[in-house]
């Protein structure tokens, strides 16, 4: 009778444990296709299936590269849609990088803080006379941050950043908003 009570629980904690990891690191299922698409890729695909994943969704892949260790794919959608996806040296995802039209930026940064991201550094940049706005969104538990790139003209770039991207792009950063 004490062993069953004892595998019971055994069997109960590894459920918990398993049922927490899973909403830890789920999906948030954006309505937004630009960070679905993101998203999609992050927790749906790898190295070897992404770029079948993207010709599903009517990708094409125009290159891909080789740099810093990383492997970049270049997809490119429905007007001039762009897409990028890099995965480290041992195939890990790394990022996946889309250009945004301002209007829709607009609507994705309004669904992440629907969907409870905030906003956890914006950085004001410079770099040959061009000026832009590093934004960092981020949700408690969620496995990904977003990078946003916005200069104010008709086309940013969002990035979703692995663990090992955010470590990466975020040691020069410094941040000026809370």
């Amino acid at each position: 009778m004490h062993s069953k009570i004892n595998q019971l629980r055994v069997v109960l904690l590894l459920t918990s444990f398993c049922f927490i990891n899973t909403i830890a690191f789920c999906q948030v299922n954006f309505e937004d296709k630009f960070l679905k698409t993101q998203e999609d890729i992050a927790f749906t695909t790898n190295y070897t299936t992404v770029v079948s994943y993207m010709k599903d969704k009517n990708y094409t892949l125009k290159s891909k590269e080789e740099e810093e260790g990383k492997v970049f794919f270049i997809f490119e959608g429905s007007f001039k849609q762009l897409v990028i996806v890099a995965y480290s040296k041992n195939k890990e995802l790394f990022l996946v990088k889309s250009n945004l039209l301002a209007l829709n930026l607009v609507f994705a940064q309004m669904e992440m803080k629907n969907k409870e991201f905030k906003i956890l550094s914006s950085v004001n940049e410079e770099f040959e006379g061009n000026k832009w706005v590093d934004i960092i969104w981020a949700k408690k538990g969620y496995k990904y941050q977003f990078q946003i790139e916005d200069n104010g003209e008709k086309i940013s770039w969002v990035y979703l950043l692995s663990a090992d991207a955010q470590i990466e792009y975020n040691q020069d950063s410094k941040s000026v908003a809370p």
